[in-house]
């Protein structure tokens, strides 16, 4: 009882006391006059096998990438794209692979990592097709409003984002490149896991319960995003058996 209570006045004091529920990202829709000529029929989501991996130090285990995280992600990608193009007719298809999604959380940080395979796929031929990779990392503290659920809807948009604008500039024939802010993406793995910390420390603390006063001491755990970083790339046209 006394280590539940201990770590529910670390994260507090910390500012990681929320369960990790991130909010849908929201897109406004360019003033821009280029046309954007054709939208969004359908936009797929799967993962891959423990593609959800939390690791946690001086905090509960929360937030892990969920079923949640995954409609989130495809609601706010297929909003994005379609507001901007309200009277398209043709349309286009998006298959996502999520092969990893690595949080590594403490009572005082974050840190993330994942793995994004994916592909347009227009009249069943494969116009677009990469890998690209998100990672944030960053303090948590309730009173500066970054929350768990906050850090994770960094982690959530950088990968909207950056489907969102491929969809956007193959729409648009290349006339339109960054429709929006991408941040926190990077195109190879050796990129995301140098700009991202090697490990994280937790933030030791005081407190008292009925029987006396207790402290519980840091502690620090690897974020090992490099050995996370192995993946099979997807074979497109197999998976979607197309010619």
């Amino acid at each position: 009882m006394r280590k539940v209570v201990a770590l529910t006045g670390i994260m507090f004091l910390a500012g990681c006391g929320v369960t990790g529920t991130a909010s849908k990202s929201e897109y406004p829709k360019l003033t821009n006059d280029i046309a954007v000529t054709k939208r969004v029929e359908n936009l797929t989501v799967i993962t891959g096998k423990d593609a959800s991996d939390n690791a946690s130090h001086g905090a509960f285990n929360w937030g892990a990438f969920s079923d949640e995280d995954v409609a989130a992600i495809k609601v706010a990608a297929l909003d994005a794209i379609n507001n901007n193009a309200p009277g398209a007719k043709d349309s286009f298809n998006i298959h996502v692979k999520i092969h990893k999604y690595a949080q590594v959380i403490t009572n005082a940080s974050y840190a993330s990592f994942v793995i994004v395979d994916w592909c347009i796929e227009d009249n069943g031929v494969i116009v677009a097709d990469e890998v690209f990779y998100a990672g944030h990392s960053d303090e948590l503290h309730l009173l500066k409003g970054k929350s768990l659920g906050w850090a994770k809807g960094v982690t959530n948009d950088a990968v909207v984002s950056r489907l969102v604008n491929q969809a956007i500039s193959y729409s648009s024939q290349g006339a339109i490149t960054i429709a929006y802010p991408e941040n926190h993406v990077y195109e190879t793995a050796e990129q995301a896991v140098a700009a991202l910390p090697k490990s994280l420390t937790s933030v030791g603390a005081f407190g008292s319960v009925s029987s006396g006063f207790y402290y519980v001491g840091s502690s620090t755990g690897k974020t090992d995003f490099q050995n996370k970083s192995v993946y099979q790339k997807v074979d497109w046209a197999t998976q979607l058996k197309l010619q």
